[in-house]
């Protein structure tokens, strides 16, 4: 299977969402999200650039050259993602000079320790960017690391604030979709939380959850490491609009994520 091509079994989940959209992709230790990022990427920069879209009513600035994608990534930098882009076709260098692709470095910002305001220096730029960049709804913003944000406001000496940031991204004129990336390992989603970054974590998800048309979950086996399968997806709908809006089915799967790129997934 060509690297570049996106299983028909994860297509539906990793196309461009619908208008206002919210998508949360959670993941575990041993399971990361980022493949699947990239397949959002792949998708909103190349795949849909030869479809036309559809006209919008409400006169919303939309042009024929798909879409512009603002990712801000919290625990990994720019070479990471252009790495990982690389692999399966996707020149984002390209992307960036031809204007369609803008990047946040969240992690260089919050290492200096510049916390000027309640959600630190990071989520104003990505608040910044989001209205610059694109014609009018058609950015999909991609955070990366959206709970990087809870530890960096624990070190204000508060911990709260996350969620109402992301509805101010999700709210930006410019915002197409929005799509976030969380940790949901068990200790930090302990039922009796002890700490206050385990208790705003496990408060950030179950809000994001229930705002969201749509959840993606990756764990690991349940019977350990297998060398032909990488993990789990689930899928399931949120508390947003769900599947008769957004047409996605829920559903859970097995896949394999090869050294190259490559992506399997199928039934279980």
């Amino acid at each position: 299977m060509s690297i570049t091509s996106t299983p028909l079994k994860l297509e539906p989940y990793v196309r461009v969402p619908p208008k206002d959209s919210l998508v949360l992709l959670t993941s575990v230790l041993g399971a990361s999200t980022n493949w699947l990022v990239l397949r959002f990427l792949y998708n909103a920069l190349i795949a849909s650039s030869t479809i036309k879209p559809p006209t919008s009513a409400e006169g919303d600035g939309s042009d024929n050259n798909g879409y512009t994608v603002l990712l801000a990534s919290f625990l990994r930098d720019k070479s990471f993602w252009v790495e990982g882009a690389r692999r399966i076709g996707l020149d984002l260098g390209k992307e960036e000079r031809r204007g369609k692709w803008r990047f946040v470095d969240g992690l260089a910002l919050g290492g200096e320790g510049a916390v000027k305001r309640e959600l630190g220096p990071g989520s104003r730029t990505v608040t910044a960017t989001a209205t610059a960049t694109g014609q009018g709804r058609r950015t999909v913003v991609i955070v990366d690391a959206v709970d990087w944000l809870v530890v960096e406001r624990q070190n204000m000496g508060g911990v709260g604030g996350v969620d109402e940031w992301v509805g101010e991204v999700m709210g930006m004129p410019s915002t197409h979709a929005t799509i976030l990336t969380l940790s949901a390992d068990p200790p930090l989603l302990s039922p009796s939380p002890t700490t206050p970054l385990e208790t705003a974590h496990t408060a950030l998800l179950t809000s994001l959850a229930q705002i969201a048309d749509y959840v993606v979950s990756l764990r690991l086996l349940d019977s350990g490491v297998a060398r032909d399968v990488s993990g789990v997806l689930r899928v399931t709908n949120g508390g947003g609009r769900g599947r008769e809006e957004t047409g996605v089915e829920e559903g859970e799967f097995l896949y394999w994520v090869s050294g190259d790129g490559g992506v399997r997934v199928w039934e279980r």
